[in-house]
């Protein structure tokens, strides 16, 4: 089994704002966001994410960058999922 990298870009505009734009050459299926501990993200949940496509998160809460990480889950083709965690 080989690595399998990270499909995503991230524009940041602060770190209320992300743009996850999807980097790599296959769609990515079920696209969903999270946060850990006490930020709260929102953005649509979105069933299929084509190459060269965007998702946009808002993220809201009290020290964000010392207290908040964003939780991408998607799955491949395949369907396998995987998860990447984005520090703010």
């Amino acid at each position: 089994m080989s690595a399998y990298p990270v499909p995503f870009t991230v524009e940041r505009d602060g770190a209320q704002r992300l743009r996850l734009r999807n980097a790599s050459d296959e769609p990515l299926h079920w696209v969903r966001v999270e946060t850990s501990r006490r930020g709260i993200a929102w953005a649509p949940l979105t069933p299929r994410l084509d190459p060269g496509g965007w998702l946009d998160v808002s993220v809201q809460g009290p020290e964000l960058a010392r207290d908040t990480r964003v939780i991408v889950r998607w799955r491949r083709p395949n369907g396998d999922e995987y998860l990447y965690g984005v520090a703010l």
